[in-house]
């Protein structure tokens, strides 16, 4: 049964980890730019890091790249509730599921090699609770390559240049590369690739992305002449109405760390996680944990 997850995961390569499919994450990119409403993306189509990967290499002249979890995926300079209006012209939304530290080194650096004009020249980092650990997620591995480079850069020299994996992270690389031709989530998503056939670019109509469609739609970055912001987004009244709950907890002790940071760093921070601090509503939000654009275009700096 290994054998035959492993040959269907190595065959299909639902996320182009062994082999570039017909359709990848930049002729995608490619073909969102000359698009005149956008393109929908259908769930599993790509690995979402993959697709920022080739987003962040693009940069698109803006002159914001906002970096962080699905609670920063809202902010936009494109919708009818714009966010951080007094701090960004135009924004490049770079947020991932789950985003962590190690997408924060990834797609910032990233971001710095397709720098163009000067723009982007802000960087805002979405903090969440849980972002100053490392390996608190594993999906960071499908850019690691890129995630070692940029660490390399970032914290041995904080200058851009050339970098060389050494054999023991090309080794541990591979490693996780073979161990995923037998995972249970990939195995799945190859099937799902299976059933919907071969992946095609398909153009969306004009829409209101309130209501969508027929699919659901510091020292290294100020050396590289960004300017670093701190972002919070707010949590939903109810978590705070359970102050013993994890989620309550790791708030409480996580905003002095970010506020702290910020002072003796002396940057920029950007909202809270107190939705009653930013006037948010109680029906402004998605989940617990997930604003609406409503929401977030409340966002103001501290």
């Amino acid at each position: 049964m290994l054998t035959i997850a492993g040959g269907i995961n190595f065959i299909v390569d639902p996320a182009n980890i062994y082999r570039e499919g017909r359709v990848t994450p930049i002729t995608y990119i490619e073909a969102l730019v000359r698009s005149k409403h956008g393109l929908y993306s259908k769930e599993g189509m790509f690995d979402e890091r993959l697709l920022a990967k080739a987003v962040a290499s693009k940069s698109f002249n803006a002159d914001c790249i906002v970096i962080g979890s699905s609670h920063v995926m809202q902010i936009s300079s494109e919708r009818k509730s714009k966010a951080l209006k007094n701090i960004c012209d135009s924004i490049l939304n770079l947020g991932v599921p789950g985003g962590t530290i190690e997408d924060h080194y990834t797609l910032a650096y990233l971001a710095l090699q397709s720098r163009h004009n000067g723009r982007p020249n802000k960087i805002i980092l979405g903090v969440d609770p849980w972002e100053f650990a490392f390996g608190k997620d594993l999906r960071w591995t499908a850019y690691s390559a890129d995630y070692l480079i940029a660490k390399t850069e970032i914290l041995n020299t904080g200058k851009v240049g050339v970098t060389r994996l050494s054999d023991t992270d090309v080794d541990e690389t591979n490693k996780k590369k073979l161990a995923n031709l037998i995972n249970l989530e990939y195995t799945i998503r190859s099937i799902k690739a299976i059933v919907r056939g071969s992946p095609v670019i398909e153009a969306a109509p004009e829409l209101d992305p309130s209501i969508g469609g027929d699919y659901a739609i510091r020292q290294w970055i100020i050396s590289s002449v960004f300017e670093p912001i701190l972002l919070m987004t707010p949590y939903h009244e109810n978590v705070f109405k359970a102050p013993k709950s994890l989620n309550a907890i790791a708030i409480k002790a996580t905003e002095p760390i970010v506020l702290n940071l910020a002072h003796e760093l002396k940057i920029k921070v950007i909202g809270t996680y107190d939705p009653k601090m930013l006037g948010c509503l109680s029906n402004e939000f998605y989940d617990f944990m997930h604003p609406t654009a409503e929401c977030l275009a409340k966002l103001r700096a501290r």
